[in-house]
């Protein structure tokens, strides 16, 4: 009767574990473990009956329920493993979905991105030229080369910019869009210095006349020495004659002849005033250059070193000697000469 009681409440226990789909791979495990029990019971009453007695410690006991302890810590182990499992499925689920969501999105974009690049939308209709005084519009437009009917995102931005560069008179140059239809060009113009006379020029036509930027770059040509068709007043830039007979400029290009870089160091470390008082330098070489002043003091002023000393040696001594002042020497400006009316062989 014990035996048929017990075998119920199993089948009982079996119907009840059968609903939560998270005991079911457990229930073999029990199942076998009960069986295992209540044969073990079974065989304990039995030797009973012979004579032999047992505790209720004793080693067929505490097996059975060593056992029993074994199989609930398994089914406990399996139950949470399989829910943990059960619960990571909508996460996993959820990533998927999202990844392809994300595909989907670029493909749509890259299809949008390259009908808009290759549709006529955002063409260029207009061109502004901002930062220049000495070169026009119309010059730097038709130097950017802009191709009929192209747009703003067809259009490479690197080559414009390339183009308008050739310009000897553009330092800096940057292209900007303006959407929808508007291409911005921005130049920094080089700034003229100086106007250099080569040997055998024309003075009358400026044939043989160039214009010198403070950067040392070439700026081209002139055709009038009084006022050159560049709209720039001769009478802002400092002459430099007597410059070496092979002096060959090119426009665009660096000067490198020693005599004319150090001349154009001295006309840009002079300040204005000094500037204004220079009629030309005479630069033959860099030791011989000579300022020659519009009060006609003459000042071997040499080499390019120590100009703002050698500038405040020179107006300390035509401040203390007057129009009777002929010569100054400050190629060594801690030890100036002079020559006057008074002395002429001073120096």
């Amino acid at each position: 009767m014990v035996e048929y009681d017990q075998i119920a409440t199993n089948d009982l226990q079996h119907r009840e574990q059968s609903r939560d789909p998270y005991l079911r791979s457990a229930r073999r495990i029990r199942e076998s473990d009960s069986t295992r029990a209540l044969s073990e019971s079974s065989g304990n009453r039995t030797q009973s009956r012979s004579g032999r007695r047992y505790s209720s410690d004793s080693a067929p006991q505490s097996s059975a329920q060593s056992g029993e302890r074994r199989s609930s810590e398994v089914t406990g182990r399996t139950v949470r493993n399989q829910r943990k499992q059960h619960a990571a499925r909508p996460k996993q689920a959820l990533r998927r979905s999202r990844i392809i969501a994300g595909l989907v999105s670029t493909i749509i974009l890259t299809v949008v991105a390259v009908i808009v690049y290759f549709s006529p939308a955002f063409q260029i209709k207009s061109v502004e030229v901002l930062g220049g005084w000495h070169l026009n519009s119309s010059h730097l437009t038709e130097l950017a080369q802009i191709p009929a009917n192209t747009t703003l995102l067809r259009l490479d931005t690197r080559d414009v910019a390339e183009r308008v560069a050739l310009d000897p008179w553009v330092a800096e140059v940057k292209i900007s869009r303006e959407f929808p239809s508007t291409l911005t060009v921005s130049i920094v113009e080089r700034q003229p210095a100086a106007m250099v006379v080569l040997a055998g020029a024309d003075t009358t036509t400026g044939r043989g006349v160039w214009i010198l930027a403070s950067d040392g770059v070439w700026l081209g040509e002139v055709i009038s020495i009084d006022q050159d068709t560049h709209g720039i007043e001769s009478s802002q830039l400092v002459r430099i004659i007597d410059v070496p007979d092979t002096l060959l400029p090119v426009a665009g290009q660096t000067a490198e002849d020693p005599s004319i870089t150090n001349a154009l160091a001295i006309a840009v470390g002079i300040s204005t005033p000094m500037k204004a008082m220079v009629d030309y330098i005479s630069a033959p070489s860099v030791v011989q250059t000579t300022l020659y002043l519009s009060n006609n003091v003459e000042v071997v002023f040499g080499s390019a070193d120590d100009v703002s000393a050698k500038e405040a040696v020179i107006n300390q001594l035509i401040a203390e000697y007057g129009p009777g002042l002929q010569r100054i020497n400050v190629r060594v400006v801690n030890r100036p000469t002079i020559r006057t009316t008074s002395t002429p062989n001073s120096d």
